[in-house]
């Protein structure tokens, strides 16, 4: 057999190359062009230079200094009109690509992010109180990070460190430097661009991906670019009185529960089996279950919603339930009583009352939550209602007293309690556990939705539980997205 003469070895072995080449110059290609570059020389000389699709670049403010780039095997060329050669060395990152200017300086090059003024002007330098105004709104209540395929609730500490809702390990830190907010964790980083918007700041993750960061309190926090305001320490006392005075609910992407925190540090959960011990720590409020694990919501305590996180690290939104009515008293009656007494309503007053709770009900979809299951039903005017996607659970509606009686085709009652609220309204399955039933649509009335989220491959488990072996009924909204930044596990 005659051999390859090493001429035409070589050129088989650059043949097999360069398909896998030409698929990592077009990722190279993307990233490079998608922002501008911010490149800091040895001597510590700072330019921005923007990468252009049809080959070219410019740096804002120097107009001599352009030219021609194309990506090589390992590196990125930039060729300026007088043959002067810059090196970006490959694989890029966008937190610190290293290379060589033209007369041999080391250079370090890092994605800009912002909205854009970068191509028109360099940033100018933040001043310290600009830098002091972005700290006060960092630390002044949890943001919302959502990125894609993932989302999460974090808390920043004024000594630059952070922790991730339901992950109690070490977390992370944090620092401000080149108009932008480092978040480091765990070997990573993202950055956030600054100034801070409460209302939504744009980021972006180790990969170059962006994400958005919303502030979820502003009960503290300084308007954009003000003057910071200092917060109250948590009156950890006052938030202890006022958790124990109604019962709490806990709705997550395919599960309800309410819990009850007893003064003596443990609590129950209406319906189950689930209890544990509470405790007010870190500005959040944290729950321990009888196998070690952990869930919390951070406070500031609102009533009408705040954020939480179960021990997968999903999303909670923990509500404020009705204070359970007071027992019956075992005092004599007195005759002055009739003075606290409510005025017994007459059937004007009811069928006034009822005709509202009628016009509610009917008025759009209401979707019910369970312990494990979610399903979304529609009552008609004429007394009948169905539930989508589960053709056997139909049947008819009454009003019963202070409740709407749900009787199913098999003989079996939920209830909902009245007066109806769309936001969330108390209900009960056959056997008293509790359900949340919230109007889907309201013509006007906004509810109070559930975490949404992108899906994973897996259930997450009800707060505290272990997820049920079957599926239940079908779930119209999907999982809940991995924590802080991590990667989709593929889907089976």
């Amino acid at each position: 057999m005659k051999q390859l003469s090493l001429p035409f070895r070589v050129a088989i072995l650059l043949l097999a190359i360069i398909p896998f080449a030409r698929g990592d110059d077009a990722a190279t290609k993307d990233l490079l062009t998608s922002t501008p570059w911010k490149i800091t020389l040895q001597k510590g000389t700072t330019i921005v230079r923007n990468f252009n699709k049809d080959g070219s670049f410019s740096t804002v403010g120097k107009p001599d200094e352009g030219g021609q780039w194309r990506v090589t095997l390992n590196t990125v060329v930039q060729i300026h009109p007088g043959g002067k050669k810059d090196v970006f060395d490959l694989p890029l990152n966008p937190n610190g690509t290293t290379g060589t200017a033209s007369d041999g300086e080391t250079l370090t090059a890092v994605q800009v992010i912002g909205t854009g003024a970068e191509t028109q002007t360099a940033p100018a330098a933040i001043t310290n109180q600009q830098r002091e105004d972005a700290k006060a709104m960092l630390v002044s209540g949890p943001w919302k990070f959502t990125g894609i395929g993932w989302g999460a609730v974090c808390t920043f500490t004024k000594d630059g460190g952070f922790a991730i809702e339901g992950e109690f390990g070490p977390g992370g830190t944090w620092s401000i430097a080149d108009n932008v907010v480092s978040i480091a964790y765990d070997g990573r980083a993202e950055v956030l661009a600054l100034p801070l918007n409460p209302k939504g700041t744009n980021g972006k993750d180790p990969n170059g991906r962006p994400f958005t960061a919303v502030l979820q309190s502003t009960a503290n926090a300084p308007a954009a670019g003000g003057p910071a305001t200092a917060g109250a320490a948590t009156d950890t006392a006052s938030v202890e009185a006022q958790l124990e005075a109604v019962p709490w609910r806990f709705l997550g992407t395919w599960w309800y529960a309410v819990r009850v925190l007893a003064k003596d540090g443990t609590f129950t959960t209406k319906g189950n089996g689930e209890s544990g011990t509470w405790a007010v720590a870190n500005n959040s409020v944290v729950l321990t279950f009888p196998d070690g694990h952990k869930d919390s919501f951070a406070l500031p305590l609102n009533p009408n919603g705040m954020h939480g996180a179960d021990k997968e690290g999903n999303p909670v939104l923990i509500t404020a339930g009705k204070p359970d009515p007071a027992p019956a008293s075992a005092h004599p009656h007195s005759d002055l009583d009739f003075l606290k007494q409510t005025p017994t309503p007459g059937p004007a007053d009811i069928a006034r009352e009822n005709a509202g709770s009628i016009a509610t009900l009917v008025s759009g979809p209401w979707k019910f939550t369970g312990r494990s299951w979610t399903v979304v039903r529609i009552f008609a005017k004429d007394g009948t209602f169905t539930s989508v996607n589960q053709p056997k659970e139909y049947g008819t509606w009454k009003i019963v007293g202070a409740k709407i009686n749900l009787v199913y085709q098999d003989g079996h009652i939920d209830t909902l309690s009245l007066p109806l609220d769309p936001k969330g309204t108390d209900a009960a399955d056959r056997v008293g556990i509790p359900v949340l039933a919230v109007l889907q649509d309201t013509s006007g009335a906004a509810p109070t939705p559930a975490p949404t989220a992108a899906p994973v491959a897996s259930n997450p488990a009800p707060f505290g539980n272990t997820a049920p072996a079957a599926t239940p009924a079908p779930r119209p909204q999907g999982p809940t997205p991995p924590p802080f930044g991590t990667t989709l596990p593929p889907a089976q």
